[in-house]
């Protein structure tokens, strides 16, 4: 038998070469990733698994990072339908922010993972005091409370010096509530700063001044002016029409007497001198009616509600003339002033809320030796009058409280003469005058019964003085006086 002899290398041939192969492949892998880094490999293109190895060929691009991952969602379908850009962009790096709560306290210190406000740093702190919240408008966060500091109100009309409100017409100044007499004028609590007038009294100007005695309000209201067509003695320009006054008024209760103007003027025009100072005044002009309102304003201290212009040098209630006059207000119906009544305003007064011919009834006699039953009671006139003035209040009053409306004597307005008032306004209606006639309204102590109707309408010259022309005055309410 033959025997043979096995060499070395022969023998270990079979073992030796698996291992040569694996380390070849193991080199190879550890060449490619020493040449490029996991990043670029993440994004070497392919064609098919064989250019990345054992890592598989994923949508053109190897998947060197996580084979099974990129496996998987290139079997998904979602995935495979969304494109593939051409070039891929490096990933961003992400900063992570921590969390902040939103209605974390300012300075808040963190305990066992918790915002923690400490009051000990915010005792002083105006929007988070003690860690309580802001303080209110006008204070100020001290010792870790709300506080109002009165160096902060000096000029704090609202909380005066930290003491609360200053009162109605006070001012904060230097933190102390002050009473301006500028704004206490009026005030009749405390009147020029002096304390609150009497009753029959009101401020004006600073001063408690006492208010003229003899007047009534009147009410706003809506009547029909003029005469229906019916009435007996109807003259043509009475025309009935709608009128509407909506301003309260003070009238006087009485005519103007002969005492009241020598008192404000000095004088005595009338030509019934001898009937008294309780008599109506008369024989007064209208431009000195004027005049004398505007004493009455200036007696009690308010605004003038008339300007008189180019007017002669002969003293009123002597034949005083002017050659026009301007109202100080927007209208006469606005101005605080005494002034004469407007021909609706005195109308509207005169009828006391009636219809009727006279405030108490009907016309049933025209003539002077017949007494008129409704006339007789309420007013002087050609039956009764003897010829002569008499004392105002001798006769009954109307529903306002207003004596002599329709008798003793007639009365001056402030109107111009207009035939046809139903082209003038329904509200608040007047007639400026101008250069022509001007109007009085109701009867005098030798006026026929006719004549002393409430829609009497009587016209003459402004400078006109007789023994049977007076007037009595009126003052628009101002609201806040």
């Amino acid at each position: 038998m033959k025997t043979f002899r096995h060499r070395p290398e022969t023998f270990l041939r079979p073992i030796w070469a698996p291992l040569w192969c694996m380390l070849g492949v193991m080199g190879a892998l550890l060449w490619v990733q020493g040449c490029f880094p996991e990043d670029e490999l993440a994004q070497r293109r392919c064609e098919s698994d064989i250019d990345c190895f054992e890592f598989g060929c994923v949508n053109g691009f190897c998947a060197f990072s996580n084979p099974i991952d990129n496996a998987d969602s290139a079997s998904d379908p979602e995935d495979s339908s969304e494109p593939v850009d051409d070039v891929l962009e490096p990933p961003q790096d992400v900063v992570d922010e921590p969390d902040v709560e939103e209605d974390a306290a300012p300075d808040a210190q963190m305990e066992d993972g918790q915002d923690i406000c400490r009051p000990e740093d915010h005792q002083d702190d105006d929007s988070f005091c003690n860690c309580v919240g802001p303080c209110g408008e006008g204070l100020r966060c001290r010792g870790g409370e709300c506080v109002c500091l009165p160096a902060d109100h000096v000029e704090d009309d609202a909380n005066c010096g930290c003491l609360g409100p200053c009162g109605s017409g006070e001012i904060c100044r230097d933190a102390e509530c002050e009473c301006l007499i500028t704004l206490n004028d009026r005030n009749n609590l405390n009147c020029g700063c002096n304390g609150p007038c009497s009753d029959g009294q009101s401020c004006r100007q600073g001063q408690c001044i006492e208010e003229p005695l003899g007047f009534v309000e009147i009410q706003p209201g809506l009547f029909d002016m003029g005469s229906p067509s019916n009435e007996p003695q109807r003259a043509p320009d009475e025309f009935l029409h709608p009128v509407s006054i909506n301003r309260i008024f003070l009238a006087q209760r009485h005519e103007v007497t002969q005492g009241q103007w020598m008192a404000l003027m000095g004088s005595n025009p009338s030509h019934f001198s001898q009937c008294g100072s309780d008599c109506p005044v008369e024989r007064v002009n209208w431009w000195e009616a004027l005049a004398y309102a505007n004493a009455m304003s200036d007696r009690y201290l308010l605004n003038r509600c008339y300007l008189l212009n180019e007017c002669n040098t002969i003293s009123v209630g002597e034949g005083m003339e002017c050659e026009s006059v301007s109202v100080l207000d927007t209208s006469v119906y606005n101005c605080e002033g005494f002034r004469l009544p407007t021909e609706a305003e005195w109308e509207f007064m005169a009828r006391g809320m009636s219809q009727e011919a006279f405030f108490n009834g009907p016309l049933t006699e025209s003539l002077c030796d017949e007494v008129n039953e409704s006339l007789d009671g309420i007013a002087w006139y050609c039956f009764n009058s003897e010829q002569t003035t008499h004392p105002i209040e001798g006769k009954a009053p109307n529903r306002y409280g207003l004596y002599d409306t329709a008798g003793n004597v007639a009365e001056w307005v402030w109107d111009g003469y207009m035939e046809d008032l139903r082209t003038v306004p329904v509200m608040d209606p007047v007639v400026a005058p101008g250069q022509g006639p001007r109007i009085f309204r109701g009867g005098a102590w030798n006026s026929s019964p006719g004549l002393c109707r409430s829609a009497q309408r009587s016209v003459s010259d402004a400078q006109t003085r007789t023994d049977g022309l007076g007037f009595r005055l009126v003052r628009t309410v101002i609201q806040g006086q």
